[in-house]
């Protein structure tokens, strides 16, 4: 196995054409740290959205830079959120949600992702400390107390978490929210089963 291609979501925020993601010190600021803690929180189900195909966690592994765990770090590849550096610019500019791929809505994903984080900003959510190593090489009790967890290996793993996330179903208005549960459900039903040759198959004609 080797790493997949993905579709990497860069967000910052803005008020009045000022950055509100660094602090003087270069630092993430409280609200740069709620908003990503918000990410964070809704991230399992998020990822029935950003990261909708039964191929697309395929790609998802431990060790292949994809953020299979969920967790955040300055400039660590394996973490789910990442922010990223630049030696030309002290201060961090924006942050990198790795858990998408192409065959995401767009829209919806965006939508979905800025709902979890302005979530986590009313909320005054915390991310905790940032991870500086591959989660995939600790111990699973150093991941434990870390609260550093695997996120889903499959679409119905992601399926469940969304059903239950008010903050999502809302974001999306009951009649999308419906129909895109269902959809989704459906495809997981349908393609579980499949050879891979056959979902590879189905998955050139619809993208």
């Amino acid at each position: 196995m080797k790493a997949g291609n993905g579709c990497h979501l860069h967000l910052s925020l803005w008020r009045n054409g000022e950055n509100l993601l660094p602090t003087a010190a270069g630092d993430l600021s409280p609200l740069a740290r709620s908003f990503a803690a918000g990410i964070l929180h809704h991230l399992p189900a998020l990822m029935a959205i950003t990261t909708p195909s039964p191929n697309s966690y395929r790609r998802l592994q431990p060790h292949f830079w994809s953020g299979a765990f969920r967790c955040w770090g300055i400039d660590n590849r394996e973490a789910a959120l990442r922010v990223p550096t630049n030696p030309q610019l002290p201060r961090p500019t924006h942050i990198e949600l790795k858990t998408i791929d192409a065959s995401a809505n767009p829209y919806l994903a965006l939508s979905a992702v800025i709902a979890a984080g302005l979530d986590g900003i009313r909320r005054q959510l915390d991310p905790g400390d940032p991870v500086a190593i591959d989660p995939g090489n600790l111990p699973d009790s150093e991941r434990q107390q870390r609260r550093i967890e695997r996120l889903p290996v499959n679409l119905g793993e992601a399926i469940e978490p969304l059903k239950q996330d008010a903050v999502l179903l809302t974001a999306f208005q009951p009649e999308l929210a419906q129909a895109f549960l269902a959809v989704r459900q459906a495809e997981w039903t349908a393609m579980q089963g499949m050879t891979l040759d056959a979902e590879v198959q189905l998955l050139l004609e619809r993208y």
